[in-house]
């Protein structure tokens, strides 16, 4: 026999909004059954917000080069930043920090979520993002100077 007398908050499948701006307690996903779930914490780590920090500084470093090039006569190869930037350069900037801005929002709030297709979880991706960061920054740095 049921003895609740309210909802079950364990159904919900987002946490509530004063968690998410507040923050709560749910840090790590605890039982096992959830593990292959979505599932959504309301506390990160340090160690996450500083390798989400060094996604976006990395982020930051890749736009200004790709200015500096385009001003001395390179093209953007991604067409989404190519539109922006034949409109100058803040809007360029307003759409690079946006979107990296919505996509690490994106990644944080997966960041336990289970990918099936690539058997890892969201958060042991940061370090394919930092690596390809990294890549386009050295290449960029080598077009500059070779």
């Amino acid at each position: 026999m049921e003895k609740r007398t309210t909802i079950d908050r364990r159904s919900r499948k987002l946490p509530p909004l004063k968690y998410l701006l507040f923050g709560g307690r749910r840090k790590t996903i605890r039982r096992s059954e959830n593990k292959t779930n979505v599932f959504y914490l309301d506390t990160y780590t340090s160690r996450t917000f500083i390798i989400i920090l060094i996604i976006f500084i990395l982020s930051i470093v890749d736009g200004f080069l790709t200015l500096h090039l385009a001003d001395r006569g390179a093209t953007e190869v991604n067409p989404i930043m190519a539109f922006f930037i034949q409109f100058g350069i803040y809007p360029f900037v307003f759409a690079k920090l946006a979107l990296t801005f919505i996509g690490l929002i994106c990644l944080l709030i997966l960041n336990s979520l289970y990918l099936k297709s690539l058997r890892t979880y969201v958060k042991n991706l940061y370090s394919v993002f930092i690596g390809l960061y990294s890549v386009a920054i050295i290449w960029q740095i080598y077009i500059k100077f070779y």
